[in-house]
């Protein structure tokens, strides 16, 4: 369009304003103008912010199906494209999370800390996003295998909490959840069965007795009990736990296994080796299904079955459940670790049993072996010297036996 008829338009306009102006008054020009201003802003405005929104709505949506890359990338966008920083310091702590669940520790860590930071210039920032900050960066250390480091995390998060007066109680609940449980695995508490006693009976109080949080601290609780030897306490606690894990995951999702696998072992100490068989094979169905994703757990199962079964004097079936223990702790490059020796020493005292005195000597060797490269494998290592200076003993081969007596 020409430089003249451009001209000709903006005169005409003027001109059509001056006279509206003048002779109805300002505001038959102001209110139209107006009126046309927004139709023309509003728009844009819309067509900014409707992309990021729906990067924000993906990313979520992507997250719950577990579409981790594609939930980052949303996720990413629409943290970066934020216009207010409130909004971008929620959305990292999502990026964050994502992240963590890929494994990108270093990633998830910043996105939490640069979080952190715009909190902190914010006037009306919330203490609780602050204290689940630092639950997030406990999270990112606890799948890192630091969990001193976790432990010291998610106490400041339980102090920092604790102290803000309008405090969520349920809030309060799932911090102490946290921290005790870490404090278990960690085996760093003074108190350990005081702090889960308590723990269970705030999260039953606060989140009800058919929480998932009350499931956990049931089943660490017994195994505290087991450990302390106070065997009645943790049958009666974890008669409760198998029953609340199968009403949380059902009769056929592994985690319906922890507590049965516990209640398995109390009957087992007591002697009730009919029932730790039956609870033991049930917990060894459900964890093999599994058993490459987490083979630990069903190798523990299998070792497990093979002492009872061989208490009970059915060499048979104890021999088939190690050497299937065997096998996977063999494949799965385990073959230094004390389960293989335990194996080893078990299946070396079968054979013994069996009169196969060769072969018994030949498993306590390799059993030896791994305890003697084991920092704190002194003592099982004399042990199994001893068994095996019995057998050479008995196959004649005196010398032997004479120099493994010495050495243990």
């Amino acid at each position: 369009m020409s430089i003249r008829i451009w001209g000709l338009i903006i005169g005409l306009s003027l001109f059509v304003v001056r006279t509206v102006w003048v002779e109805f008054g300002p505001g038959w020009v102001i209110g139209p103008a107006l009126v046309a201003a927004f139709f023309a802003v509003v728009p844009k405005i819309h067509s900014g912010l409707a992309p990021k929104t729906k990067h924000l709505e993906e990313g979520r949506r992507y997250l719950q199906l577990g579409a981790l890359r594609q939930a980052e990338d949303h996720l990413s966008a629409a943290a970066y494209g934020a216009l207010r920083e409130s909004t971008k310091a929620e959305v990292l702590l999502e990026l964050a999370e994502c992240k963590r669940l890929q494994r990108k520790y270093d990633e998830a860590e910043q996105a939490i800390r640069e979080s952190m930071e715009i909190q902190a210039r914010l006037k009306n920032a919330s203490g609780a996003v602050y204290a689940d900050c630092l639950d997030r960066l406990g999270n990112i250390q606890k799948d890192r295998g630091n969990l001193q480091a976790a432990v010291a995390l998610f106490g400041q998060s339980l102090e920092y909490l604790s102290k803000l007066p309008d405090a969520d109680p349920q809030a309060l609940a799932r911090k102490r959840y946290a921290l005790v449980i870490s404090q278990y695995q960690a085996g760093s508490s003074p108190d350990q069965v005081g702090g889960l006693e308590k723990a269970l009976e705030v999260c039953d109080a606060t989140l009800g007795r058919m929480s998932d949080e009350s499931a956990h601290l049931i089943n660490a609780l017994g195994a505290s009990y087991i450990e302390s030897g106070e065997f009645e306490k943790a049958r009666a606690v974890l008669e409760r736990g198998v029953d609340l894990q199968k009403q949380l995951y059902g009769h056929n999702d592994p985690r319906s296994a922890e507590s049965l696998y516990h209640l398995a072992v109390v009957c087992q100490h007591s002697g009730e080796m009919e029932k730790a068989t039956e609870y033991f094979e049930h917990v060894l169905a459900l964890r093999e299904r599994h058993i490459e994703r987490d083979p630990a757990e069903a190798i523990t199962v299998l070792l497990r079955l093979a002492e009872v079964y061989a208490h009970a004097g059915r060499a048979t079936r104890a021999a088939d459940y190690l050497r299937r223990a065997i096998f996977h702790l063999e494949s799965g490059g385990r073959k230094e670790g004390p389960d293989l020796a335990v194996a080893y020493d078990l299946m070396g005292t079968l054979y013994q049993s069996a009169g196969r005195q060769s072969e018994a000597n030949d498993y306590w060797e390799r059993s030896r072996s791994i305890w003697k490269s084991l920092p704190d494998g002194e003592m099982q290592s004399a042990a199994v010297a001893r068994k095996q200076a019995e057998v050479l003993t008995a196959l004649g081969r005196h010398q032997e036996a004479g120099q493994l007596l010495a050495e243990s």
